[in-house]
């Protein structure tokens, strides 16, 4: 059956209120395509970062929650998303994202500074401090951590 024709079926079904039906053709449909889900996801990713690096993080959100809806096994996806919201000052959300990071990839750099940045501009600088300090050890060389503990440490002195 080709798209249209799953289309115009599942459509029939919904205009006929055979929703169960139409929820399981929609099933077979993500299931038989799961392949072309994770290249969307990716490609979405993409855009969501490449987006919000671009000074877009409002439009650059949609495409990251679609790549973390059609991969939520990637942690990048969380990741990317993190960085997003973070940027739209949405830390907590952003802090939540990099947990789900961390409980795929434990030693996940990028999660670990999000989530202390995050911490951070919550006004837990201490908290935030070991965050960074934890993705510094995983990747001692990573720019936005090296920046990230700078700003944390600046803030710590002037309220100290």
């Amino acid at each position: 059956m080709s798209f249209d024709d799953s289309f115009e079926k599942i459509k029939a079904q919904q205009d006929n209120k055979r929703f169960e039906e139409s929820v399981e053709l929609c099933n077979k449909i993500l299931a038989d395509h799961s392949e072309l889900l994770s290249d969307i996801a990716i490609v979405c990713d993409k855009k969501g970062f490449a987006l919000t690096s671009l000074g877009k993080p409002e439009e650059a959100l949609t495409y990251n929650s679609i790549a973390v809806a059609f991969n939520p096994q990637e942690g990048i996806s969380f990741v990317n998303r993190a960085f997003t919201l973070g940027e739209l000052g949405r830390y907590n959300e952003s802090i939540n994202d990099c947990e789900e990071a961390l409980k795929l990839n434990p030693n996940d750099a990028k999660a670990w500074n999000n989530k202390g940045y995050c911490l951070h501009k919550l006004g837990k600088s201490e908290e935030g401090l070991k965050d960074v300090e934890k993705a510094l050890e995983l990747d001692p060389n990573d720019d936005d951590s090296i920046e990230s503990k700078k700003e944390i440490l600046e803030a710590l002195e002037k309220s100290g």
